[in-house]
């Protein structure tokens, strides 16, 4: 029985950020059900009221509403259908509700309801983290049905028996050995969340980060606001997870990736003894899967990381 979300859980999606395509759903829904999840879905999201903006799957009070019917709905936890932006939007007028709503889920159910993002939910996982309330880093229902074979083996060992399995094949870049709480986000989210009061609680913990379709000039930019604005200052350890997620990349862009990280590693990391990895296999492309993100989930990750070698691994607290 799987000890975070139950024997045969049932999840209720949500569209906090673009709007879906639905033609697509049931491969999606039909992909997770074969995981072991069965998927609820309102029909009131494919109904959003008129606006103009329609890069979003609708107003951001409507999306914020969204997410509360979920939570109210009593799921064992919420899967949402997909990323693009906006979930940062929805945390302004509409996270007192979402907020009131979990407290009903906790008096009805006796615990609140996690949450499973991806990308753009980078805002609403550190949300949910700073809340006290389960959450997980994993991919979106729109990306399940072209996830790997061992990506789908991570994820059933993780929904079937709460087993989050080892990476013990990464890439060393700095050697050292780091305890602590996994932070997996989004890069280009979390730095717009620098100077907010939704950017993460980064200290003590080993940060996790990926992006996609970025060029290395800037990852660089990126990577530099992170070390400037003082936001990593107290992390333990750092993974650089997919930045290319199955994009065909010029030798010369892979190479000038692989200095940006490198930089990182020789201006900032090795005079402060952090460890550093990269080359973990989580991202916007074929290969992603569960990954406890913040304190609430009980699970504290360790990193270690030997000359050319590094496994990142977790365990239960206490």
């Amino acid at each position: 029985m799987n000890p975070f979300f139950g024997a045969s859980p049932r999840a209720q999606a949500a569209l906090p950020a673009g709007p879906a395509a639905w033609g697509q759903l049931p491969e999606g829904v039909a992909a997770l059900l074969d995981l072991g999840v069965s998927l609820d879905l309102d029909p009131q999201l494919q109904e959003p009221p008129p606006e103009d903006r329609t890069w979003l799957a609708g107003p951001d009070l409507w999306r914020a509403e969204r997410l509360v019917a979920a939570i109210d709905a009593a799921p064992d936890l919420i899967w949402i259908i997909r990323g693009g932006f906006g979930s940062t939007r929805l945390l302004g007028a509409g996270a007192g509700d979402i907020i009131t709503a979990q407290r009903r889920a906790i008096d009805f159910r006796g615990r609140p309801v996690p949450l499973v993002a991806f990308s753009d939910g980078t805002a609403l996982l550190a949300f949910w983290d700073q809340q006290g309330w389960p959450a997980w880093s994993g991919p979106p229902l729109t990306q399940l049905t072209r996830l790997e074979p061992l990506s789908i083996a991570r994820l059933r060992a993780a929904i079937g028996a709460g087993i989050i399995a080892p990476f013990d094949e990464l890439r060393g870049l700095h050697a050292g050995v780091a305890e602590g709480r996994t932070i997996v986000v989004n890069l280009c989210v979390l730095t717009s969340l620098i100077g907010t009061p939704l950017i993460p609680d980064l200290a003590g913990a080993i940060l996790v980060i990926e992006d996609t379709g970025e060029p290395p000039y800037k990852l660089d930019r990126l990577m530099t606001q992170l070390v400037k604005s003082g936001a990593i200052d107290g992390i333990a350890g750092f993974v650089f997870a997919d930045f290319v997620a199955d994009r065909r990349l010029p030798e010369s862009s892979l190479d000038d990736l692989q200095r940006v990280f490198q930089h990182f590693v020789n201006d900032w990391a090795a005079s402060r003894g952090i460890p550093v990895a990269s080359a973990m296999p989580i991202g916007h492309g074929s290969e992603n899967t569960l990954l406890p993100f913040g304190a609430a989930t009980g699970l504290i990750g360790r990193l270690e990381v030997e000359g050319a070698g590094a496994v990142l691994a977790w365990q239960r607290r206490g």
